[in-house]
């Protein structure tokens, strides 16, 4: 079926700035790109209607304003790269080693599944999910907050997506429901009798020698706060005072899982009851047990409908860390307070200039977090051996 990108654009109320048609040699190429990233499963093609807008469009920006009195709507369509700068094209947005795709910035692990191919004025995204085909190879499009890593679904395909914003009917941001919103909760840990560790100044640590080698634990992410969950310290963490939010409720909200034991969100984590009773069999010390909400959100159900066993989530139990450690800009280990699970905080954290000049430079493995998980070696065995397989585990050395 022939989509009519040029005449849409000039409806009433739309203005449009468009590049020229890109050519079938750089859609290919940019198809290409996709297709060589793991993360797509080795495997890409841009959608029919994607496709067209490109033979018609290589990228440009669409505005929709009824009236002068009236708030506009400013849509940035990324291109090829063969008609506006590399730097803003869709290539270098999706690429494995852009901003987006860093692991060490939380809020982006949600745009790892996906293809970002549009912006609004705030810089949030939309993006491509091949992970919903329709059967006429359409994919759904997906809107992403850049501050929280929040998906939304937008439209069933691209075509809808388009024609929303030349009708002025697009609804995006504070207007929309998340995902999650409908989800049903999932019972946390049924059963699992609650317990409290010792506090700092009582609790024990058991090693075979004198020093303890500790790890960097980053686990895997799989979500984002729920809409019950309750934080305290909101204003610290809007002005960058903390990076650790104070939880009184905790509601998560699964968007994808990998079958880990211990998940979580920045340093908020949650571990199965199973993992949770074998660590108070083993007297682990640094933590207590707090229950929690959970719930999936539409992502994840797309997921399950293609992989049934993804939807059978396991109960957890919200683990609140209690040990502490520090360390410095090499990754080593500087303090600890001798528990086996500590929440670590860099004492060298690295400035926003330098943070963009490695990732541009290729170096983002450089990085080090403000703040981590930091375990001995007895609770990542503990782990490893209830099956853990998608953590990021870093040596921090040894300590007394």
């Amino acid at each position: 079926m022939k989509l009519h990108f040029h005449k849409w654009i000039e409806r009433d109320n739309v203005t449009a700035e468009m590049n020229q048609a890109a050519s079938r040699e750089a859609v290919d190429t940019a198809e290409r790109s996709l297709s060589e990233q793991d993360r797509l499963g080795g495997s890409f093609a841009f959608p029919p209607s994607y496709l067209q807008f490109l033979t018609c469009f290589d990228g440009g920006f669409v505005t929709y304003q009824k009236s002068e009195s009236d708030h506009s709507l400013g849509v940035s369509f990324l291109g090829t790269g063969e008609h506006c700068e590399a730097w803003n094209s869709l290539p270098h947005y999706n690429a494995a080693d852009s901003v987006l795709m860093n692991h060490k910035i939380d809020v982006y692990h949600s745009i790892e599944p996906l293809v970002v191919f549009a912006l609004d004025e705030d810089s949030n995204f939309w993006a491509f999910d091949p992970g919903v085909y329709n059967t006429d190879g359409e994919m759904s499009v997906v809107y992403i907050d850049h501050e929280t890593g929040d998906v939304c679904d937008q439209a069933e395909n691209f075509t809808s997506f388009f024609l929303s914003i030349v009708n002025g009917t697009l609804e995006y941001g504070d207007t929309m429901e998340t995902e999650a919103d409908g989800a049903s909760l999932i019972n946390p840990a049924v059963n699992h009798p609650l317990k409290s560790h010792a506090p700092l100044e009582h609790a024990q640590f058991t090693t075979t020698s004198n020093k303890t080698h500790l790890y960097r634990l980053g686990v895997h992410k799989i979500g984002y706060f729920g809409d019950k969950t309750v934080i305290r310290n909101v204003e610290a963490l809007r002005n960058s005072e903390t990076g650790i939010p104070d939880i009184a409720q905790l509601h998560i909200v699964f968007n994808k899982w990998s079958g880990d034991p211990i998940v979580g969100i920045n340093l908020t984590t949650l571990v199965t009851a199973d993992l949770a009773t074998r660590m108070e069999h083993l007297s682990l010390t640094g933590f207590r047990f707090e229950n929690v909400i959970v719930s999936t959100d539409a992502a994840f159900r797309r997921q399950a409908k293609k992989n049934p066993e993804v939807m059978d989530l396991p109960g957890y139990l919200w683990m609140i860390v209690v040990g502490t450690a520090e360390y410095g800009a090499d990754g080593k280990i500087i303090s600890h307070s001798g528990h086996d699970i500590s929440i670590g905080v860099n004492l060298e954290p690295i400035s926003t200039q330098n943070l963009i000049s490695l990732v541009q430079s290729g170096r983002s493995d450089e990085i080090l977090p403000t703040s981590s998980l930091v375990v001995t070696e007895k609770y990542l065995e503990v782990l490893r051996d209830a099956g853990m397989k998608n953590a990021e585990v870093h040596s921090m050395g040894t300590i007394n």
